[in-house]
């Protein structure tokens, strides 16, 4: 689980990146056929970076599900779980 959560924090690394290069770029470059073929290129990524994402989620929590139940789950640290707090009634995530 540990390896799920640090890819999880890869693919959001490299995602800020390329929106940053992408931005970058179309500042930057000035021939207009060789900033969109990059920007294309990173585009792509972007998307793929998207699906990887939503693929290592769904194995964390699958994973998750596999746990037995203990601190870690009680706490609301692998699921957030709503309750009802005791002080008017509002929901708390714990």
């Amino acid at each position: 689980m540990i390896d799920l959560d640090i890819r999880l924090r890869e693919i959001v690394q490299r995602e800020d990146f390329l929106i940053n290069q992408c931005q970058k770029a179309e500042e930057l470059l000035d021939d207009p056929k060789k900033r969109q073929q990059q920007l294309d290129e990173w585009h792509i990524e972007l998307r793929n970076l998207e699906q990887s994402y939503w693929n290592v989620e769904r194995m964390l929590y699958a994973n998750g599900l596999l746990c037995p139940v203990g601190p870690s789950w009680r706490a609301g640290t692998l699921f957030p779980i709503k309750l009802k707090t005791m002080y008017e009634g509002e929901d708390a995530v714990v």
